[in-house]
């Protein structure tokens, strides 16, 4: 009976390990082909094409279209500037006054050299009438006569050169003040009263209220196409998720022998409204006339202009969504919540966004751009939110 038992136990022991040995080795594979069949969580976004493709922004600032640097044509010592920053001041107005001790005293010389030349002029004159009577009458040399008339001449040429010269004079005193060209506003003001300065050195600045305009700076290849007179969207830089303010290309420059030089680009921004609407005047502000969410672009505000991208054939995809290998760059592409991979040639940068070409990929395809990392081609996916 003892015997019995034994064996007994040693089948049960022996049975026991077969069983805890099969058990270790089926497990591994089995949770395995588990994690095989779960889906991959990934977070999709759709492939645009070029019309859909947010154009490139370049950065430039408001200016006013009319502006201008102003300066004395002489030189001396800053007397009065009745203006202040910011300050609105009509055509024609004084903005500033110079003080050049020479100036007056240059006048009253011309005045004085010009009243003696006619005096002298008027003597000429009247000898030259005198000889020719003389003349007549047989009494005067036709040398005699010929010599009244060459000092008439002179002296009356003389009379003209110092008329000239009393204008010039006079012209110089009157540079002393210093008007606006147009009607606008101070912009900045560089030289304070009693400063010196010379002829041609700016004292302020000055620009038009009505009609501002950006300059930006442009790759030479996104101008082609482009021609004065086109649509273009600028956003202030401070509200980017408003509305575009509209804008039209005013000039583009011409290229240059340099390859690969920026050129510049002028835009034109809209008109303010109509004169029954508040008019837009200088400063960071927003008209409560303007249409909802179109903010009104003043001179000194930073601005990002819209170029479109020119390639008419490139789709553009999230940055993050393109892979790269040995085998080059691809995304995946879902389709029936499975993973494939697709070759693509990158085109250009555009921040976030990548130009890509591929005929494996059309418009509004769903390509992976979080969850990769786990991803292989064929796998089964998850779209999540």
């Amino acid at each position: 009976m003892v015997w019995r038992h034994l064996i007994s136990a040693r089948v049960l022991f022996v049975l026991l390990l077969a069983t805890l040995t099969l058990l270790s080795g089926c497990s591994p594979g089995e949770s395995s082909e588990v994690d095989q069949m779960k889906p991959v969580p990934v977070r999709v976004s759709p492939v645009n094409g070029e019309s859909q493709a947010q154009p490139l922004r370049f950065p430039g600032t408001v200016r006013a279209r009319e502006r201008a640097e102003l300066t004395f044509q002489v030189s001396g010592t800053v007397d009065k500037r009745p203006v202040k920053l910011g300050q609105f001041v009509e055509k024609g107005e004084v903005v500033a006054t110079l003080y050049n001790p020479k100036l007056e005293p240059a006048v009253k010389s011309a005045k004085a050299r010009l009243r003696e030349l006619q005096a002298r002029a008027g003597q000429a004159t009247r000898e030259l009438r005198r000889a020719e009577a003389l003349h007549d009458r047989g009494v005067q040399s036709i040398q005699g006569l010929e010599q009244a008339r060459a000092t008439e001449e002179s002296l009356a040429a003389a009379v003209e050169t110092a008329r000239a010269a009393l204008a010039e004079a006079q012209q110089l005193a009157a540079e002393t003040k210093l008007k606006a060209p147009f009607a606008g506003r101070i912009e900045t003001l560089l030289i304070e009263p009693g400063e010196y300065v010379n002829s041609g050195q700016p004292i302020m600045s000055l620009s038009a209220d009505d009609g501002m305009e950006v300059a930006i700076r442009v790759p030479e290849h996104l101008l082609a196409g482009l021609k004065p007179g086109d649509d273009l969207p600028v956003w202030l830089v401070r509200e980017r998720g408003k509305a575009r303010v509209p804008a039209k290309i005013a000039e583009i420059a011409k290229a240059s022998g340099s390859a690969g030089q920026l050129q510049v680009l002028v835009v034109y921004l809209e008109d303010p409204p109509p004169p029954e609407q508040p008019v837009i005047r200088a400063g960071l502000s927003e008209s409560p006339a303007a249409p909802p969410g179109i903010p009104v672009p003043v001179a000194g505000t930073p601005v990002e202009v819209g170029i479109p991208a020119r390639h008419r054939d490139a789709l553009s995809v999230p940055m993050l969504s393109v892979m790269r290998s040995g085998e080059g760059a691809a995304v995946f592409r879902v389709d029936r919540e499975k993973a494939q991979r697709v070759p693509v040639e990158v085109v250009q940068l555009l921040g976030e966004e990548v130009l890509v070409r591929s005929p494996g990929l059309v418009p509004n395809d769903q390509v992976v751009y979080a969850g990769m990392s786990r991803l292989a081609d064929g796998d089964k996916v998850e779209v999540v939110q």
